[in-house]
């Protein structure tokens, strides 16, 4: 059986996912288990070859082969099929992120990259949320996604599991304002879909409801970014209490893109 053909196998069976381009392949950790770094021959000279051949296997291919595993419409010529990783559930986690059926690729990425910046403990997805190894989502996190853990789950089991967690979901429809709620002690947020918000079954398991208020026309703000507003005020109100950087020990200024 061709390489090919056991990397689509493994690529069906879900157990698997494409990290494509290079800076992607560079920021493999070491706990990602590696099948083996593929080389679009025709570019293999951009490549320092045997600095891969430390990571994992390496398979120069045609250019013709190559393009069938991109995902991209001008490949860099380097990818990377990794398996796909196992988390165990945080002990000492302060801050959740629950998404309730998130479906658009790019806000999944958007907000896992920004739940890794802000320090975010994990985050919990429910089983209709979309798959986090689209390509498009793993482009989104500009490589966010390998430095925290996430779970696909039952996320109201999980939600009742959090003894010692106030519940918050956001919700257009409550009169109360995010930053009018106390967000220093454990929180676990909750973002719904972008159409039609948190489910009913888990707005039962909030300790509180609140609301981002808008001024303009729209009705709705895009999940990504109602996602990074609150998981930002609850840093911002850690940091008036005088905790955030006891909790966040190596954060350091914002850079610029």
């Amino acid at each position: 059986m061709s390489v090919l053909k056991i990397v689509k196998g493994l690529l069906k069976e879900k157990t698997h996912f494409i990290a494509e381009g290079k800076t992607f392949v560079d920021d493999i950790p070491k706990f990602i288990n590696i099948f083996g770094i593929f080389i679009d021959e025709a570019k293999k000279d951009n490549f320092d070859i045997e600095h891969y051949k430390s990571k994992s296997k390496v398979y120069i291919i045609s250019a013709a082969n190559f393009k069938k595993l991109s995902n991209t419409v001008t490949p860099q010529g380097i990818l990377a099929l990794c398996e796909i990783p196992i988390y165990e559930f945080p002990k000492l986690g302060d801050l959740y992120l629950f998404l309730d059926g998130i479906r658009d690729p790019g806000n999944m990425g958007t907000i896992i990259r920004t739940a890794e910046s802000a320090g975010v403990s994990a985050i919990f997805l429910s089983k209709n949320c979309v798959n986090i190894y689209n390509p498009k989502v793993l482009r989104s996190t500009m490589g966010a996604i390998f430095n925290l853990p996430i779970f696909s789950c039952d996320i109201v089991s999980e939600l009742r599991k959090l003894k010692d967690f106030k519940i918050i979901c956001t919700s257009p429809n409550t009169e109360k304002i995010y930053y009018e709620e106390s967000l220093k002690e454990n929180i676990a947020i909750v973002v719904g879909n972008e159409a039609a918000g948190v489910s009913e079954e888990v707005f039962k398991e909030a300790n509180a409801i609140v609301s981002i208020p808008m001024a303009g026309k729209s009705e709705s703000l895009n999940a990504g970014v109602a996602s990074g507003i609150m998981i930002y005020e609850v840093l911002r109100q850690r940091a008036i209490g005088g905790t955030l950087y006891n909790k966040m020990p190596n954060s350091k200024k914002t850079k610029k893109n």
